[in-house]
């Protein structure tokens, strides 16, 4: 009954350990972004990642409460988010360098 026990409790820490990422995720696609920074804002933070050569980005966060966010490739054009719902979801965004904000 004892070894039944210990396995059982190490079985379900592995289980949560291994379970889905608790937070957000955005991710996307920039035609003509490959190369470029692009910067996520929220929580009074900035996290920044490059474009990769597939024109595609991913940012992963964790949120407190309900925030607003700024994604932007330069400061006078940023995607405004509002991010509603703490854990367990994905944002995609799909839009390209040059009309960043208008797609």
């Amino acid at each position: 009954m004892y070894k039944t026990l210990v396995c059982l409790s190490i079985f379900i820490l592995f289980v949560s350990c291994t379970s889905n990422f608790d937070g957000f995720k955005i991710k996307g696609e920039v035609k003509g972004g490959k190369g470029k920074t692009i910067f996520l804002t929220y929580a009074g933070q900035t996290d920044s990642v490059k474009i990769n050569s597939d024109n595609e980005f991913e940012f992963k966060g964790t949120l407190y409460e309900p925030d607003f966010c700024n994604l932007y490739i330069d400061r006078t054009n940023p995607i405004l988010l509002f991010i509603d719902s703490i854990n367990n979801f994905t944002i995609e965004v799909k839009t390209d360098a040059e009309n960043f904000a208008q797609n």
